[in-house]
């Protein structure tokens, strides 16, 4: 919990990107709201997390997340 607590704000920062472009390519497949909404959830946070921790490693970027 703890790596993920460094990342919160990195996170926070890009996860918008990757949840339109999850809720979108879920759009025609035949699920229901629920499964549709775990999913998203678990492909998002999971994107959000590698892309805050590969921002992290470029030092000007570092400073800011």
């Amino acid at each position: 919990m703890d790596k993920l607590s460094m990342n919160a704000y990195g996170i926070y920062v890009v996860h918008y990107a990757y949840c339109s472009w999850t809720q979108y390519c879920l759009y025609g497949i035949k699920l229901s709201g629920l499964q549709k909404g775990i999913c998203t959830n678990l492909v998002v946070l999971f994107l959000s997390y590698c892309t805050s921790i590969f921002l992290r490693k470029i030092p000007s970027c570092n400073k800011i997340l």
